[in-house]
């Protein structure tokens, strides 16, 4: 079943705590000390084509709390169990290439059109032109919005993601309303 944001009742001297209160604060707090979360990892390299946005495919799932993420349908998406405020981090790698073209970037995609992204300047010298990177945001959604973390490079050349240390996540976390 579906979780649901809890109203938290307030109780006073006119309105005393009543089992059925009591039961009230009891979901509200652990809602809000477990609210929403996943946190999804990559562990198969993936291609990322030179001068075309790829969306991360995300094949493992480390937690997620309320089953906003498959990994065999649409692997790239968290979609929202709930509405509110989300806090989304993620963190990925390119390898390879040489450092050509002029641009390496990470984004945060909300429902199919970038909320948030982080451009680098092609690096010229660190291993060979990879690119480690990462961007955060909080944004608003609600049930069925869903996010992605997408990779954008023009090498010239098709670049793959690293599942090493370097490993691509992305880590979800419902704020508040």
């Amino acid at each position: 079943m579906a979780r649901a944001a809890p109203y938290v009742p307030q109780a006073s001297p006119e309105q005393p705590i009543t089992a059925a209160l009591w039961n009230q604060y009891q979901y509200a707090v652990g809602f809000h000390s477990h609210p929403p979360t996943a946190l999804l990892t990559q562990n198969t390299l993936q291609s990322v084509p030179s001068a075309s946005a790829t969306r991360i495919l995300f094949d493992n799932a480390i937690r997620d709390s309320d089953a906003g993420h498959s990994i065999t349908t649409n692997p790239s998406r968290y979609t929202a169990p709930i509405p509110g405020l989300y806090h989304i981090c993620v963190f990925g790698s390119l390898e390879g290439g040489s450092a050509g073209g002029g641009e390496r970037s990470l984004a945060i995609v909300l429902n199919g059109g970038a909320y948030w992204v982080l451009h680098l300047l092609a690096p010229s010298s660190y291993g060979a032109g990879s690119f480690v990177g990462s961007a955060q945001v909080e944004i608003p959604m609600n049930i069925g919005d869903y996010v992605e973390a997408s990779f954008y490079q023009d090498s010239g050349t098709t670049l793959s993601t690293s599942i090493s240390y370097y490993q691509a996540r992305m880590g979800i976390r419902w704020v508040g309303n």
